[in-house]
C-alpha cells in the first residue's frame, strides 16, 4: 500500500474511512482527473462525506463544506520506510520419522594378527601307560636273520646250546655208553643299533650213532651276532663216550661285556658215565633248561645206550638248542 501524503491532520483523517483498496480501485479504473484544488494535477483530489464515502473531483472541483471534507494525495507512492527488525525465530518443529536403514557397506580388509599370547600352564601328567614287551623265540635248529626295530637300542636275549648225544654201548662190554652233556645257558642285555642286521643261530642236538663202539656227537652252539660280530654264545654239550665211558661235558656260555652289556652264563650239566652199578639203566644225559615257548627242557643231553644183551646199545640224541629276543 502506498503511503498517503495528506494535507489534513491525523485527527481529521481518523474520521475518514478511506481504504487503500478503494483508492487503488479508482485509480485502476482509469478515472481521468481534471485540475482542481489549485490545479495541481500531480495529486488526486476527492471529497469525503460524513458517511465515509469518497467522491473524486477535478483539480478545480469544490467540496460542499456542510457535509464534505476535501482530501488529496500524491499519485506516486512515498519513499519506502526502512525494513523493520526480523521477528523472533519460531520454535523448532518436531523431528521427522527415522528413515529406513541403508544397506551394509562392503567388509573391510582383515587386520593384522595380534601378538601371540603367553603359553598356558602345563596340564597334569597322565598315568603311565602299560609297558609292552615283545618277544621272538626260535626252537628249531637253523639260522634266523633279524633286523633291530626302530627306536630300539637294547635287547634281552636268551640262548641254550644243543645237548650232546649219548654214547653207544659195546657189543661185549657190560657197561653202557655215557650220557651226553647239556648245552650252556646265557641270558644277557645287549646294546644294539636300530636297524642293525643281526641273526640267531640255533644249535642242533648231538646225534647218537647206531653202531657199537661209537661216541655220541656234541651238540651245536646257539649264538647271537650283529653286523657279523658274535655278541653271545651258548655252547653245545659234549657227546657221551662208548663202552662205559664218561658222560659228555656241559656246554660253556659267554657274552660280549663291552658297551655296557651284562647278564649271566651257566655251564651245561655233564652227562652220566656209562660205567655204573645198575646196568639196567641208561646213563642219563645232562639236564637242559626250561624256556618260554618250548615244552620240556632245551639243550638236554641224550642218554647213553644200554649194554648189549639188555638193550640195543644205541644212545639217544641230544635236544635242540633255543634262542629268544625281548625288546
Amino acid at each position: 500500500m502506498n503511503l498517503l501524503r495528506m494535507r489534513w491532520s491525523i485527527a481529521q483523517l481518523a474520521v475518514v474511512a478511506v481504504t487503500a483498496a478503494a483508492l487503488g480501485g479508482l485509480i485502476a479504473a482509469g478515472v481521468t482527473l481534471v485540475s482542481a484544488h489549485g490545479g495541481d494535477t500531480s495529486k488526486v483530489h476527492a471529497c469525503v462525506t460524513r458517511l465515509g464515502t469518497v467522491r473524486l473531483v477535478e483539480s478545480n472541483g469544490v467540496c460542499n463544506p456542510l457535509f464534505e471534507t476535501p482530501l488529496d494525495w500524491s499519485k506516486e507512492g512515498g519513499v519506502s520506510g526502512p525494513a523493520g527488525p526480523s521477528g523472533a525465530t519460531g520454535p523448532t518443529g518436531p523431528s521427522g520419522a527415522t528413515g529406513p536403514t541403508g544397506p551394509s557397506g562392503a567388509t573391510g580388509p582383515t587386520g593384522p594378527s595380534g601378538a601371540t599370547g603367553p603359553t598356558g600352564p602345563s596340564g597334569a601328567t597322565g598315568p603311565a601307560g602299560a609297558s609292552v614287551t615283545k618277544l621272538s623265540f626260535f626252537t628249531t635248529p637253523g639260522v634266523y636273520p633279524v633286523v633291530i626295530p626302530p627306536d630300539t637300542t637294547v635287547v634281552v636275549i636268551e640262548l641254550v646250546g644243543g645237548g650232546g648225544g649219548g654214547g653207544v654201548a659195546g657189543e661185549s662190554v657190560p657197561d653202557g655208553g655215557g650220557g651226553g652233556g647239556g648245552g650252556a645257558y646265557v641270558r644277557a642285555t645287549i646294546h644294539v643299533t636300530p636297524g642293525a642286521s643281526c641273526q640267531f643261530t640255533v644249535g642242533t642236538g648231538g646225534a647218537s650213532p647206531g653202531q657199537f663202539f661209537y661216541d655220541g656227537d656234541a651238540g651245536g652252539a646257539t649264538t647271537f651276532a650283529c653286523e657279523s660280530v658274535t655278541l653271545a654264545s651258548a655252547g653245545g654239550g659234549g657227546g657221551g663216550l662208548t663202552e662205559g665211558g664218561a658222560g659228555g661235558s656241559g656246554g660253556i656260555g659267554s657274552f660280549l661285556t663291552a658297551a655296557g652289556n651284562g647278564g649271566v652264563a651257566i655251564t651245561g650239566s655233564p652227562g652220566m658215565s656209562g660205567s655204573h652199578p645198575n646196568l639196567a639203566l641208561s646213563s642219563q644225559g645232562g639236564v637242559g633248561f626250561a624256556v618260554t615257548g618250548q615244552a620240556g627242557f632245551a639243550g638236554s643231553g641224550g642218554d647213553g645206550g644200554l649194554r648189549y644183551g639188555v638193550g640195543t646199545g644205541s644212545g639217544l640224541p641230544g635236544a635242540s638248542g633255543y634262542a629268544s629276543m625281548q625288546w
